[in-house]
């Protein structure tokens, strides 16, 4: 299994090679017969074979991408790319970039750092607005009689 003991120390170390392994799997490494277990301090060992979500997708030869964000706003190295690709080809002659950059002279007019930015307060907001329910929940929940609560989860 991946590990997410990292992920303090790592940008997207909690999420993205625990996904990359669910979404993309990964091919059998080292010999069961002649070696130990994986040591993730040493990295010597063999690993199991893992199909991942998407086995079918790429064994019928189709590109699958792992877009993953963080709710902090980071996003990974394969999303920076993305974005980067298609700033490129907003740039690119005879393109069409319909993106809303604002009208001020303070606004960007780039489409890596649009959209990014977007998506970055995006993820931002989505967890702040989740935080924030969850507060409201708990809070009504403060204003409940204990023994209603009790009975609430017997029943």
């Amino acid at each position: 299994a991946a590990s997410r003991a990292d992920g303090h120390f790592i940008a997207l170390g909690n999420t993205e090679e625990h996904l990359s392994v669910v979404v993309l799997g990964h091919p059998q490494r080292g010999d069961p017969d002649t070696e130990e277990r994986l040591d993730r301090v040493s990295g010597d060992g063999w690993v199991a074979a893992k199909d991942g979500d998407y086995a079918d997708a790429l064994a019928k030869g189709h590109t699958v991408i792992l877009l993953v964000t963080e709710s902090t706003g980071a996003f990974s190295a394969d999303l920076d790319r993305v974005l980067r690709q298609l700033a490129r080809t907003a740039r690119a002659s005879g393109s069409i970039d319909h993106t809303p950059y604002g009208t001020s002279r303070a606004s960007t007019r780039s489409h890596y750092t649009f959209h990014s930015a977007a998506i970055s307060a995006a993820i931002v907001t989505a967890d702040a607005l989740t935080i924030q329910n969850s507060a409201g929940a708990l809070g009504f929940e403060l204003t409940l009689d204990p023994r209603d609560l009790a009975r609430r989860s017997t029943s």
